[in-house]
């Protein structure tokens, strides 16, 4: 556990809510490294070279790494009220032409429940936030093409992505970093987007739909985090390190 400030930030200033940094051997069980919840593994292979230590290469099939608990979701129980939210992820792609899930919380099979997801789909890379209820029937999100992101193939890249609720109107709301850099971002609300309501459902990683095999991360995972705040350029900076990351 490494504590090391830069500009007067530090990993124990961000206050993750969880960290896993992907550096198993063997086993099931994914350590978080904050102690708070573990996930657990299904098809991937560890022990891969990683940008921080170690990785896990994601299967092209099966759930990969899942945990659950309702410190993950960006609304409360009842709908009615949202929190600061971010997601940073440090992952290697080995086509980013293919569809790819980092992480997503929402029902796996139906048209159900729908709280958030991260993904690159045809071609875009997306961050949804929806009511928690519907399909995404009320959403917003953010999107910026792949091909202007700076993402190459065999490569591990830095993504983070922001959710202020206090903001306003909905489109300052979320914010998309690249490589620690603000990405001109499209955004799209659907429907009236008010609040998220906090599912049961699965804080899934590098995947989407068991059965489904083009939603699978084609690539490395190296690093995941969860945070209960919005964060700003600096602390995108911290985490990204010039490039090197930051081991927790």
């Amino acid at each position: 556990m490494l504590f090391t400030k830069m500009g007067g930030v530090s990993w124990k200033s961000l206050n993750p809510i969880s960290v896993w940094e992907f550096n198993e051997t063997s086993g099931s069980t994914c350590i978080d490294a904050t102690g708070f919840k573990n996930g657990t593994y299904s098809n991937v292979t560890l022990n891969q070279t990683g940008k921080l230590g170690t990785s896990a290469l994601i299967a092209p099939s099966g759930k990969s790494v899942v945990t659950n608990d309702i410190n993950y979701s960006v609304g409360n129980l009842a709908g009615t009220a949202d929190s600061p939210f971010s997601i940073n992820a440090i992952v290697k792609l080995t086509d980013k032409t293919l569809n790819s899930w980092i992480v997503n919380k929402r029902q796996q099979t139906g048209q159900g429940s729908f709280e958030y997801q991260l993904t690159l789909f045809a071609g875009v890379i997306t961050f949804l936030i929806g009511d928690g209820i519907t399909n995404a029937t009320n959403s917003i999100r953010i999107e910026t093409p792949v091909s202007s992101s700076g993402i190459q193939n065999n490569v591990f890249f830095h993504i983070c992505v922001t959710f202020d609720p206090t903001a306003s109107p909905n489109n300052t709301r979320l914010s998309m970093y690249i490589d620690g850099i603000k990405q001109t971002v499209t955004y799209i609300g659907t429907g009236t987007y008010t609040c998220s309501k906090a599912t049961t459902e699965d804080f899934t990683m590098c995947n989407f739909n068991s059965a489904a095999l083009a939603f699978n991360l084609k690539g490395y995972v190296d690093q995941i985090s969860v945070f209960r705040k919005c964060l700003n350029q600096s602390e995108v900076n911290y985490l990204y390190n010039g490039g090197d990351g930051r081991a927790y």
